[in-house]
């Protein structure tokens, strides 16, 4: 489940193609988030990221204001009945509760789009972030995946500055992938992954590379910028 390059073809920011540009095999370890590091730019600097985070919103809007009738879909009532379930529940099985939903739901690697312009015409991206409800309408890739538990468990009130979508390098499957790094109210730190396995305190075989939640993003991919374990 390897993630693919995105918005290389959409004006990344040269914050990010400098993250991009140090994607280097390194050896197999275990690696933690260090969550202590200082950004390294605004979320918006990251436009299709700034871009879910506004779809986001606008659905947040529909979604608190939706009812049992036609103008609440089944992906709105799934999210309503998970969301009433986990608030009875401690933070940890919250977490569980979050992972196993969306792990549930489709695979898709995303494949070229047309991105219109405010000035008339199009452009072709290569891939995009999925807002929550486009990724339970439509599937998704990892980051997908990762994005739509962080946006579930902020309904939770699971703070931002808690989570982290993390991006790694995979050097034995020579590619990306994406996962969510929780903080738990006791200071332990899960990785979500789309396999529904929940990693404590690191997680193996990768290197992170860049994170972001919907306030910054964070430059991973120097040596001293993350926590090894052998």
């Amino acid at each position: 489940m390897s993630k693919r390059s995105r918005d290389a073809s959409s004006g990344l920011p040269q914050v990010l193609l400098r993250l991009w540009l140090t994607l280097m095999p390194t050896p197999l370890c275990a690696a933690s988030l260090n969550f202590a590091l200082p950004p390294l730019a605004p979320a918006a600097a990251l436009s299709g990221w700034d871009a879910a985070l506004r779809d986001h919103a606008a659905e947040l809007r529909q979604f608190r204001t939706c009812d049992a009738s036609a103008s609440c879909t089944s992906s709105m009532r799934a999210v309503q009945t998970l969301l009433t379930r986990a608030r009875a529940l401690d933070a940890e099985r919250r977490v569980r509760l979050v992972n196993h939903f969306v792990n549930r739901r489709r695979y898709r690697v995303d494949g070229p789009y047309h991105k219109a312009l405010d000035g008339g015409g199009s452009v072709q991206l290569r891939s995009a972030w999925r807002s929550l409800l486009g990724f339970l309408d439509q599937g998704g890739d990892c980051e997908d995946y990762a994005t739509a538990k962080y946006f579930l468990l902020r309904e939770l009130a699971l703070p931002a500055e808690a989570m982290r979508v993390a991006v790694l390098h995979d050097r034995m499957a020579h590619g990306h992938h994406a996962v969510l790094a929780v903080t738990l109210p006791n200071g332990a730190v899960w990785y979500l992954d789309t396999d529904d396995n929940v990693y404590k305190g690191s997680y193996p075989g990768y290197r992170f590379r860049y994170a972001l939640n919907e306030a910054y993003i964070w430059d991973y991919s120097e040596p001293g910028n993350r926590r090894v374990s052998p």
